[in-house]
Parts: C-alpha cells; structure tokens; sequence
C-alpha cells in the first residue's frame, strides 16, 4: 500500500503472550518472531515488530494516566492475562 501510494505510513505490530513459547521459542527452537523476521527484508524489518501484550500493558500505563486509560488498561488486563 506504500509502495502504491494509498498510504504515506505503516507499521505491522504482533502481539503475543510473554509466556507462548511458539512465538518467542526456547534452547530447543527458534521462535516465530524471530522466525518471520528472518524473511523480512530491510524495509519489511523497519515496519514491523513484536511485543507481548506485558510489554504493551506497561507501555499503556505509562502514558494513559487519566483515569479512562487506567480503567481501559485494567480491563485489557483482566481480560487477556492476569
């Protein structure tokens, strides 16, 4: 879509459960992160990442601060992982 012009930006964010060996893989196994990033080429690596839905939680509490956010980030929480 970039490439023709639809949009100026993109970025492809994968989240996934810190704890879901699948997608960040052990001493046995490479992980699928790090599995797809293999095949990106250098403009694919620029506009894609992984994070685990921990990491965007804190990253969340972070900056929405007013009580909406809170709230928004407590539900997400209780929904998803704790």
């Amino acid at each position: 879509m970039v490439q023709h012009k639809d949009i100026n930006h993109f970025l492809s964010l994968h989240l996934y459960p810190k704890g879901n060996v699948h997608f960040h893989g052990d001493e046995k196994h490479v992980g699928a992160v790090e599995y797809y990033r293999h095949w990106l080429g250098p403009e694919g690596k620029k506009s894609w990442t992984a994070i685990t839905f921990e990491e965007l939680f804190k990253l969340m509490e972070k900056n929405y601060t007013d009580q909406d956010g809170s709230n928004w980030v407590n539900y997400l929480k209780d929904r998803y992982l704790f």
